[in-house]
Order: structure tokens, then C-alpha cells, then sequence
């Protein structure tokens, strides 16, 4: 039994990390509100959605209002939910499938022996819900921003989407 570190070229945390169910060697995860895959054998990494495509992530500005597979502030904290995507079961229960995932396996139709993987997610758009100032502790000049819905104001729009990935 070994364990070993998973780096990554990119910056950003990653966040909500899953196995593909009927390949070990993807996992998927959200960094800075898209969803991306990577392998696990080589460490090459797929972003998959652009909903915060060239958006600041500084804590000091306001935040995007888009995101992808990302739970929002309700289902979070009323619901417990704490995800906002989902693989498709594994439908070959007993076929072993080595897949790899590469950007331009998305560009391609499926063939007759190609498998089709599905994600489920939610997008996500804040841009009606308010945003809250909140003291950093450690630093009180500074201040970060975070979208808030108050009672009676409006929550975040969520429109469910399904994306496939051919491999």
C-alpha cells in the first residue's frame, strides 16, 4: 500500500475530487469554479467548462457570479449538499475499460468502439445574489467579499446540464 502526491501544473486549488467509476486512472474535480479531468497515470489535466473563463479570483474583488459543478450557498447550508456534479455509473459492470482522457478526445464524434462518459452538473449564476464584506482576521485592513443570499432577496439561477466525453 503506497500513496503518492498528485501535482498539478495549474493553479488553484482543486476541490470536490472524484474517480471516474469505470476508469481509476481520471479523476475529475472543480478548481476555481469549472470542472476539470486529469490522469492519474501522467498528470495531464483537461479543463472541461469556462463559466469563470478569464475571471479574477482575488478574495478582495467580488466574486464571479458563474461556476460549474459547484454546489451553491443553499443546497451548502440548508441542505447539506455539499457537490454540484456527478459521473454516470459504470454501465460495463463487467468489462474492464483503459481509457484515456485527452483534449482532443472531446473534439472527436464517438467511433463504433468508442465509450461515451457522462458528467452531470450544475452551473451555477450568482449575479442577482449580494455580496457580503467580511473582515480577514489575520489582516483587518483587508476585506473579502463573498455572494450572500439574504432572506427575502434573490438566490442563485442553477440550470442542470449534462456533458459527454468520448474516449
Amino acid at each position: 500500500l503506497s500513496a503518492r502526491d498528485l501535482k498539478s501544473p495549474v493553479r488553484g486549488f482543486r476541490i470536490d475530487v472524484k474517480v471516474c467509476p469505470c476508469d481509476a486512472d481520471v479523476i475529475s474535480f472543480v478548481r476555481r469554479g469549472d470542472l476539470w479531468l486529469a490522469h492519474v497515470s501522467d498528470g495531464e489535466e483537461l479543463r472541461l467548462t469556462y463559466a469563470r473563463a478569464g475571471a479574477a479570483d482575488a478574495l478582495d474583488r467580488v466574486p464571479p457570479p458563474l461556476s460549474a459543478g459547484v454546489a451553491e450557498y443553499v443546497m451548502q447550508e440548508e441542505f447539506g449538499r455539499y457537490t454540484g456534479y456527478w459521473w454516470q455509473p459504470c454501465v460495463h459492470a463487467h468489462a474492464h475499460v483503459h481509457a484515456h482522457v485527452h483534449a482532443h478526445a472531446l473534439a472527436h464524434p464517438p467511433s463504433a468502439a468508442g465509450v461515451v462518459r457522462r458528467l452531470l452538473y450544475f452551473e451555477v449564476d450568482e449575479s442577482d445574489v449580494a455580496t457580503v464584506p467580511i473582515a480577514d482576521h489575520g489582516l483587518p485592513q483587508r476585506v473579502h467579499r463573498f455572494r450572500y443570499p439574504h432572506a427575502g432577496k434573490p438566490n442563485a439561477r442553477v440550470s442542470l446540464r449534462l456533458l459527454e466525453l468520448y474516449w
